[in-house]
């Protein structure tokens, strides 16, 4: 039987870093909302299975950046500029190197740094060990920080 107050209450938690993450993946609002709502959707759909999860959030936003993946093989990537006049130059700076990323070291920081994940849940959400979600890790903090401008030490 589906508990839908329980899939309600984790939606209105879950929901804001959910987009937050898809946000940060994609810096096109537009995509990251529709990959919010198709991931929540689907966790809907399967709440009997899905909310039996210890980490249900980490399925949902593992299945939200996929479907920013998808949508993105489709068409092309807007300029952070373009697509988000509002925010500040540095967040514009940083939203584009998390995107110059490999798919699996963004994937990484983006679960890890803006949806707050335990490397346990990373590496569930991206079917990986801890050690492979880890290595990742490392080498998207030294990317981020060569094209932020930073040392390597």
């Amino acid at each position: 039987m589906l508990d839908a107050a329980g899939f309600d209450a984790f939606y209105r938690a879950a929901f804001p870093r959910v987009l937050t993450a898809c946000r940060a993946f994609t810096s096109d609002s537009d995509v990251a909302m529709d990959a919010a709502q198709e991931a929540f959707a689907r966790a809907f759909a399967h709440w009997n299975r899905i909310g039996q999860h210890e980490w249900p959030v980490g399925w949902v936003i593992a299945t939200a950046l996929n479907q920013c993946r998808r949508r993105f093989r489709r068409r092309p990537h807007p300029s952070v500029a373009d697509s988000v006049p509002a925010i500040s130059t540095d967040r514009i700076e940083i939203v584009e190197a998390l995107r110059r990323l490999a798919p699996r070291r963004r994937t990484a920081a983006v679960l890890f740094y803006v949806a707050d994940l335990s490397v346990a849940d990373v590496a569930q959400a991206m079917r990986l060990s801890e050690g492979a979600v880890r290595s990742h890790l490392t080498h998207a903090r030294r990317d981020l920080r060569r094209a932020l401008g930073g040392s390597d030490e």
